[in-house]
């Protein structure tokens, strides 16, 4: 029979309204102030958590409650317990939040659990923590009553009662289970999110041991003196060596040795996780999601490194092109300034005047030369210039033969040498003595 009268006696307020809203089906569990019942609300199942505010005096209880509220409400992943709505009255407190049907982890430590199994549920663990520390958040009270795993293997953090939200300052103030809580914490020094990564290492050692690897009913002295020199006579038959290391490196004894969230993904122990057991889709988009923003990541430093070097080769080309410049300038300016002395301009006139002819006298001569077939076709023989030289000095003679015999004898030339005429190609034929028409018959 559900004890219904810790949610009646608010008739005045909220009473009979809460109860015709609210459809009590389980009682879940109770604690020293708080109760928590299985309602159904609006067609759906949630848990009411109901405080009472009179029970629930000193500390600030009712205050840390309302920051549970607050930081709940920042929140949304698949292995963090979902919040809805806060409903306060004179005398108590209602907290509507996601129901989740399993265990808690404490059950499943008592049972025999697999390697795969373990590393499953470490797996999800570490995403919420990753997931909670972006945003700034330490949980500082990671335990096994404060996980729960449902039917399909999901795991889901609950209870923020104790959570911190912080960017980068730290906090002094001692709170959690003693023996989940990190050494730092216990000696109420400065923490940071470090200690929920040393939380994780003790429940994963645990889940293999079915036991505490520190604690032994001991005084707190000696409680941290063994967490500082720890002496391991063996380590659990079913914990490998990828496990034990994975141990190691988040229960460091500094806070400084242990691994982040993000590192601890992409351990060899979590990063080779072949669960035998099926995934939910959850679980796939989840994983999913945190590989590719670890890719995107490993993405960006490449992209910025190039960028700095291609940045740096930049500015090593201006400062070369900067100095050319510069160089020139510092040449050209002497050439400027001696420009305009007259003596200079009248010794650049003078060697202008001395240099070859101008190209177009060049052109000129070549298309000549092109338009000579007889330089073209016959390379090996004299150049034509030459040639016609040679014909122009080389004079051929020519004997004139008499027009017949009669006229020859009466020629007033018959008894003198014989006249001779000279013919060059390139002179018109001139006799070297006078004729007249008279004297020849024809």
């Amino acid at each position: 029979m559900i004890d219904e009268s810790f949610l009646l006696n608010e008739n005045e307020e909220f009473g009979e309204q809460l109860l015709e809203d609210f459809t009590i089906l389980q009682k879940l569990g109770m604690g020293a102030f708080s109760k928590v019942y299985k309602v159904l609300y609006q067609d759906q199942i949630y848990a009411l958590k109901v405080v009472d505010k009179q029970l629930a005096t000193g500390n600030n209880i009712v205050e840390k409650l309302n920051q549970e509220a607050y930081i709940l409400n920042t929140l949304e992943h698949p292995n963090i317990v979902q919040y809805y709505k806060t409903i306060e009255s004179k005398r108590k407190l209602y907290f509507l939040i996601e129901y989740i049907e399993g265990k808690s982890l404490q059950e499943y430590i008592d049972q025999s659990l697999t390697d795969s199994q373990i590393r499953q549920i470490i797996q999800q663990i570490i995403y919420a923590i990753a997931y909670i520390h972006k945003k700034g958040i330490i949980h500082r009270d990671l335990k096994p009553d404060n996980i729960l795993i449902d039917k399909e293997w999901n795991v889901k953090i609950i209870d923020f009662g104790l959570s911190f939200q912080t960017i980068k300052s730290t906090t002094h103030e001692t709170c959690g289970t003693l023996i989940y809580m990190a050494p730092e914490a216990l000696m109420k020094k400065e923490y940071f999110k470090s200690v929920d990564i040393w939380s994780l290492g003790i429940i994963q050692y645990m889940m293999f041991a079915n036991c505490h690897p520190f604690w032994t009913d001991d005084t707190r002295e000696t409680y941290l003196k063994k967490m500082k020199t720890p002496q391991f006579a063996c380590y659990p038959q079913n914990m490998s060596k990828a496990a034990i290391s994975f141990f190691e490196k988040t229960a460091a004894w500094e806070p400084e040795a242990r691994l982040t969230a993000e590192q601890a993904l992409i351990h060899p122990w979590i990063s080779g996780v072949n669960s035998q057991m099926p995934m939910s889709s959850k679980d796939i988009i989840q994983t999913f999601k945190c590989q590719n923003e670890f890719h995107q990541m490993i993405k960006m430093l490449m992209i910025l490194k190039l960028i700095q070097k291609l940045s740096q080769k930049r500015d090593v080309l201006q400062i070369q092109q900067f100095r050319a410049h510069s160089q020139f300038q510092n040449n050209l300016q002497p050439l400027i300034i001696s420009s305009r002395n007259p003596s200079s301009q009248q010794k650049l006139k003078t060697e202008t005047q001395q240099l070859q002819p101008p190209l177009s006298a060049h052109r000129t001569t070549l298309s000549r030369m092109q338009n000579n077939s007889s330089f073209l076709s016959c390379q090996d023989q004299p150049r034509e210039d030459v040639r016609l030289k040679q014909m122009k000095n080389k004079q051929q003679q020519f004997k004139l033969p008499p027009i017949n015999a009669k006229s020859a004898n009466n020629s007033p030339y018959n008894n003198k040498s014989q006249q001779m005429f000279t013919f060059s190609p390139y002179k018109k034929v001139q006799p070297t003595g006078e004729l007249k028409k008279s004297q020849f018959k024809l």
